[in-house]
């Protein structure tokens, strides 16, 4: 790792995940054999007492990302007094891993120093340099002064900024409207409030209702947010403004979409903590918690929602248009038969039951999966 791109990649961390680590926090970061940056996690170690078996466990589980990403190199920035010792502890824990070339820094303060793969000693410690630029330019928010306060940043409002649409007005967007479109104006209306910057508690209220509708309509919306961090930054800001009713479905669709766009994994969580548990997105709750702790790739995951998506809402736009002849003809002869009325509730029921639970959902666990992407719910 040459010193100065070294000294700064460790001095922007806090910008990369969020907020500053508290001392005993260990950062790990993974590049390629190119040294193209591929993720970041961060390990907070107790102080004190036999770390062996805690130690293990995360080697464990950082296995699964570094083969999954064939991470070539790992660098290790302890923070605080013990950093120094936290970090070599961790590289002895990985050791046994995939990946066999280490670089070590230590944090404390305002200042570094750093070991070499193949060093026997630490350099000496210099100052870290300034990143202030880097983080204007790339047009970041500062990091906050600790992962409480970074979490505070996606928490719900105190006060909802939209109510939830009436019944005239979901249903106008609902039930008579195809899937597709639905799709349509999910898209550009989270393109116009990312493009705006600012709230819409018009837009924000639809792009709710399309969320909590249906999951093929929830997908969609997913889809629009996670190719671009702008539109995931207005469906964050559609679940922090959501009444209190909304807020779960909200949370579960914000939370996978940040996955999908490689959002560090401390906000993911954070939203999650918001998200839904009982009801039909809890489902993908639970898809998003496995991926990220299986240290899948969210953006394979947006790229195989992507794909299987075109069909699931070519199927939903046919349902759509069984139902929506049947209640056209039950509206146009309103005396038929009771054979007729039969069939007429029989469509509205499929309907509803598809504008309220959408398709059948997936396990929410990896699994194995014929095509070799990554299972999807649905």
């Amino acid at each position: 790792m040459e010193r100065l791109n070294g000294d700064t990649f460790v001095a922007d961390l806090p910008g990369q995940i969020g907020y500053q680590p508290a001392p005993g926090a260990v950062v790990v970061s993974a590049f390629s054999a190119s040294n193209r940056f591929q993720f970041n996690a961060v390990v907070d170690l107790p102080e004190g007492g036999d770390r062996t078996a805690l130690l293990q466990d995360i080697a464990a589980q950082l296995r699964r990302p570094q083969r999954e990403y064939e991470t070539a190199m790992i660098v290790l920035t302890g923070y605080g007094p013990a950093g120094d010792l936290n970090a070599a502890q961790l590289r002895t824990a990985l050791a046994d891993g995939p990946t066999h070339v280490f670089y070590l820094a230590h944090v404390k303060g305002t200042r570094v120093r750093t070991l070499a793969h193949d060093d026997m000693t630490w350099s000496n410690s210099r100052p870290l340099p300034d990143t202030a630029a880097r983080t204007v330019l790339r047009e970041r928010a500062a990091p906050a002064a600790n992962r409480a306060e970074f979490s505070a940043h996606y928490a719900p409002l105190t006060t909802a900024t939209f109510t939830a649409l009436r019944p005239d007005q979901a249903d106008a967007i609902g039930v008579h409207a195809k899937p597709s479109l639905r799709a349509d104006v999910a898209a550009r209306y989270l393109n116009q409030l990312a493009q705006a910057r600012g709230s819409d508690p018009a837009k924000q209220a639809v792009i709710a209702h399309l969320v909590t509708i249906d999951l093929t309509t929830r997908d969609a919306v997913l889809i629009a947010a996670s190719g671009d961090s702008a539109r995931v930054t207005a469906l964050v800001d559609v679940y922090r403004g959501a009444p209190p009713e909304l807020r779960p479905a909200c949370a579960s669709a914000a939370a996978a979409a940040m996955f999908m766009d490689g959002a560090p994994l401390s906000a993911v969580s954070s939203v999650l903590t918001h998200a839904d548990r009982t009801g039909p997105n809890a489902s993908l709750t639970g898809l998003v918690e496995a991926a990220a702790h299986a240290g899948l790739n969210g953006h394979q995951l947006r790229a195989a929602v992507a794909a299987d998506f075109t069909d699931t809402l070519r199927v939903a736009d046919e349902r759509w248009t069984i139902a929506d002849i049947a209640r056209t003809s039950a509206a146009a002869f309103p005396s038929t038969t009771s054979h007729s009325t039969q069939s007429r509730s029989s469509a509205d029921a499929a309907s509803e039951h598809t504008r309220q639970t959408g398709p059948s959902p997936r396990p929410t666990t990896p699994t194995a999966s014929p095509t070799g992407r990554p299972p999807l719910e649905r």
